[in-house]
């Protein structure tokens, strides 16, 4: 007699434009439906996503103490409902592991997707602490994270690290010249622009500003440097106008800075080099976007990145926070000809396209899935 699948929900704050949403609906659509059937919850309002082909469903609420959002997050972990809850990000975790310690709650699975510098320095340690002593078990998707949390008591064996799932559709684009035309001019930019790309939020830890200034000094040494564009959620007006005032200062009055883009895969196949200047990360989805897209990519020596990018030889790395290393770095990627940067990026799509297939990934989700809730 076969078994029904596994009722597995997942659990956000937002399906907004961040790598976590991203990273819960691709699970979602390639978990194998005959192990585990998955329903997708959040809170906020914001849907950058079309979840049109899913079960999702936005929890009402209105304020903290929301009586519709208590019953709702009641309903998100009872066991009538789902076998597993596996929360993304610090809030969902805490709130999903508190909800769960009630009489007929499933078990809670919680996520931690960021690096321990952020986890230190940004005061999101307190609420990723809470829920993953409150839930059955942790998933990390960064080295860091883990040992993170061990410093902090919670036990080795309640941590699991699975790493981000990459989209098979990155691996098969080929996007048409004209899209890609159209895409760029969008922003005001010729076809023939070859822009350089950082897809971040404009969060302080970012450091689009630090960008900045290592393109200014290159400019200043007499080196021509194409465009930038930096694309991602605006929603810290504070830091928008501090990566303006670097601008500024640097003079470089090509620079673009524009909200987060579903057309961002015909950002990055434009693009003359994809930029994440970040001080902290766990596993930066749109650095192995970019390799998947067979991108020339430059990005800082945090969290995942020195395991997804090999020095050299299928991107290049440098310091976080040191403006003339980016520099540096950003040079060597600039001055690479046409078929020096095809072979790098190729070997860039070849080495993640081997290493993190969205199924084989869905796939030790799911047997952690059947483990916890058997």
């Amino acid at each position: 007699m076969s078994r029904r699948p596994l009722r597995v929900t997942l659990f956000l704050d937002s399906l907004g434009s961040g790598g976590a949403q991203r990273q819960a609906l691709l699970l979602a659509r390639h978990v194998n439906p005959s192990r585990v059937r998955v329903r997708v919850r959040w809170w906020f309002p914001d849907c950058f996503h079309d979840v049109s082909d899913l079960d999702a469903a936005r929890v009402p609420r209105e304020g903290k103490l929301d009586p519709r959002f208590l019953r709702g997050l009641r309903s998100v972990v009872s066991r009538r409902e789902t076998d597993l809850v596996h929360a993304f990000l610090p809030t969902p975790s805490a709130y999903a592991a508190m909800a769960a310690l009630l009489p007929g709650s499933a078990p809670v699975l919680a996520g931690v997707r960021c690096g321990s510098r952020t986890l230190d320095v940004l005061r999101f340690g307190g609420v990723t602490l809470l829920g993953s002593r409150l839930a059955r078990h942790t998933t990390v998707n960064a080295q860091e994270a883990a040992e993170w949390l061990q410093s902090h008591g919670v036990p080795r064996s309640r941590i699991t690290p699975l790493p981000n799932l990459l989209d098979p559709a990155l691996l098969a684009l080929r996007p048409d010249p004209h899209e890609v035309a159209g895409a760029l001019a969008e922003y005001g930019l010729p076809p023939d622009a070859r822009p350089i790309v950082c897809p971040a939020r404009f969060d302080p830890w970012k450091k689009q500003d630090d960008l900045v200034r290592a393109l200014g000094r290159l400019r200043a040494q007499g080196l021509r440097t194409p465009p930038l564009l930096c694309v991602g959620q605006m929603a810290d007006a504070s830091r928008v106008e501090a990566v303006r005032a670097a601008i500024r200062e640097a003079g470089l009055t090509d620079t673009i800075l524009a909200p987060a883009t579903r057309k961002l895969a015909l950002l990055v196949a434009a693009s003359r080099v994809i930029v994440l200047p970040t001080m902290t990360e766990g596993f930066p989805n749109a650095v192995l976007e970019a390799l998947a897209q067979a991108a020339v990519c430059v990005t800082t020596r945090v969290g995942e990145s020195t395991v997804l990018v090999r020095e050299g030889e299928t991107g290049l790395l440098c310091v976080p926070g040191d403006v003339a290393d980016l520099a540096a770095a950003l040079e060597r990627a600039l001055v690479l000809d046409e078929d020096a940067a095809r072979a790098l990026g190729q070997r860039a799509r070849e080495d993640v396209a081997a290493r993190y297939d969205a199924y084989a990934v869905a796939a030790r989700h799911a047997d952690l899935y059947e483990q916890l809730a058997g």
